[in-house]
């Protein structure tokens, strides 16, 4: 196996065009926006060739810590699916070696979130969590995926159909902005609840990518912005990744229309699978996709930690706790 530390964006491109289980998270345009966004994240894809010539990349952004001096690594950012994309199905042996290789490469952790289609396992070093995603299969008739919902779901879009309630695709960067504002008075809401909060310039990124897998769908109730879901497609795979809706709005079904509505368009488009993603640990989220009886597929999340590293920064901690307590003598 030779290793490379070079990214070719288009090759990376290539190679997750070839990956069965690739996802758009697995592609550049992912990685692309988040350091566009964030000055202490950059790309270190690692690019693997095997003995039989077939070519592998582990998407990766390294996360500058403490000055500079250490750093972190994620595939994937934000939490989404990483892992090992290939022009062919990777081996666990193969797998292996390419893990052992990086935890010889002296970061301070490295995290890796698992992907729902590519099930495998890493050498004892990581920590495993458990989690899961829930995820619809759209080889079925349209008529099979209604029947399949609860019915409270089935009542909610015809209460939608009733009030007039409409989908668009966003098309300028006013409508981006008007969809982020909903995200921000919900933020308010949850207040400590909240496991996330994005910044306006990432969504000014990815509107300014121009990528045709990245879709803003927006929730439209008597001509005024409602809510909306940003999806994300790749292959044969459509994922919701955000969603915010004004909750004054609930009452009329719009996330449920919405749902409905960005499944079927998946379907009529070919794409196998509608991706709920993960929750983050939000029982009333997991409920609320549950509704649409969806199939629960687990995926991993590892951490591996550098021991030396974690003395070094233990000692420093404990050092500057002494230092605190003799400046009080």
């Amino acid at each position: 196996m030779k290793v490379f530390n070079d990214v070719n964006f288009d090759e990376w491109q290539e190679i997750a065009d070839k990956c069965e289980y690739a996802t758009f998270f697995h592609t550049p345009a992912w990685s692309k926006v988040f350091i566009e966004t964030y000055p202490n994240m950059k790309v270190v894809n690692k690019r693997f060739v095997f003995n039989d010539g077939t070519r592998a990349i582990l998407p990766l952004i390294k996360i500058k810590l403490i000055k500079g001096i250490f750093s972190s690594y994620i595939s994937n950012v934000a939490g989404v699916y990483g892992g090992v994309i290939a022009e062919r199905k990777i081996k666990d042996k193969e797998l292996n070696r390419i893990f052992r290789y990086l935890v010889r490469k002296g970061a301070v952790s490295i995290l890796l979130t698992g992907n729902p289609f590519h099930d495998y396992e890493l050498p004892n070093e990581f920590k495993k969590k458990n989690d899961f995603t829930q995820i619809l299969r759209l080889d079925r008739t349209e008529e099979e995926l209604w029947i399949n919902y609860n019915a409270s779901v089935r009542n909610k879009i015809n209460k939608a159909k009733r009030a007039g309630v409409a989908v668009k695709e966003a098309s300028n960067f006013d409508e981006w902005r008007k969809y982020y504002h909903i995200y921000l008075e919900a933020l308010k809401k949850w207040g400590n609840k909240a496991t996330s909060h994005y910044p306006l310039s990432l969504f000014e990124n990815m509107f300014k990518a121009r990528n045709p897998n990245i879709k803003l769908w927006l929730v439209i109730f008597d001509g005024k912005i409602v809510g909306g879901n940003l999806n994300f497609y790749h292959n044969l795979h459509c994922v919701e990744w955000h969603a915010s809706f004004i909750s004054d709005y609930f009452k009329y079904g719009i996330r449920n229309f919405l749902v409905h509505y960005l499944v079927l368009d998946a379907k009529v488009k070919n794409y196998r699978y509608y991706d709920f993603n993960p929750s983050g640990g939000h029982e009333g989220t997991v409920r609320f996709k549950d509704a649409f009886n969806p199939e629960q597929i687990p995926i991993s999340r590892w951490e591996w930690e550098n021991p030396f590293v974690k003395v070094i920064m233990n000692a420093k901690t404990n050092f500057m706790s002494a230092l605190r307590s003799f400046e009080k003598i």
